[in-house]
């Protein structure tokens, strides 16, 4: 197995949360926070920015580690560390070069979300909840993609 960081970030965009879709031909189409790899020499600060703007053209300042959780596959097991951004700039376009990324969709509510094949599943009842503190919180273990 290869160890590896995944990093993403909670951002809205006009009042509407960011999430960009994948497929997979393994296992269809689904949708995650912007994010991606922790890169070698990189902060973890500088990881969040640079995915978000490679997958979303949006400019964002890191404000706290919102939740973290590990997630594991065949190949792989990998903590995912979540944060909670600002924006700062930028307009909606899809800069990813590695093709990842096929669109960039804006969700308005809870229940918009919970139609969708999204992941984490546990945050599909938190991310528009306002969080009281600043406090990381678990989010558990689980397989991907999760059922």
């Amino acid at each position: 197995m290869k160890p590896n960081v995944r990093i993403t970030a909670i951002v809205f965009f006009e009042g509407k949360l960011v999430i960009v879709k994948h497929e997979n031909k393994k296992f269809g189409d689904y949708y995650l926070l912007p994010g991606g790899g922790w890169e070698h020499g990189e902060s973890i600060e500088e990881c969040v920015i640079r995915e978000v703007k490679e997958e979303t053209g949006l400019n964002v300042k890191v404000d706290y580690l919102a939740y973290y959780k590990s997630v594991y596959t065949d190949d792989d097991d990998t903590p995912d560390l979540i944060f909670k951004c600002n924006l700062v700039s930028g307009k909606l376009e899809n800069l990813d070069p590695d093709g990842k990324v096929k669109s960039i969709e804006l969700i308005s509510s809870e229940e918009e979300l919970k139609k969708l094949n999204f992941h984490p599943k546990q945050l599909k009842e938190k991310i528009f909840q306002k969080k009281d503190n600043k406090k990381a919180e678990s989010l558990g273990k689980a397989r991907f993609p999760e059922n």
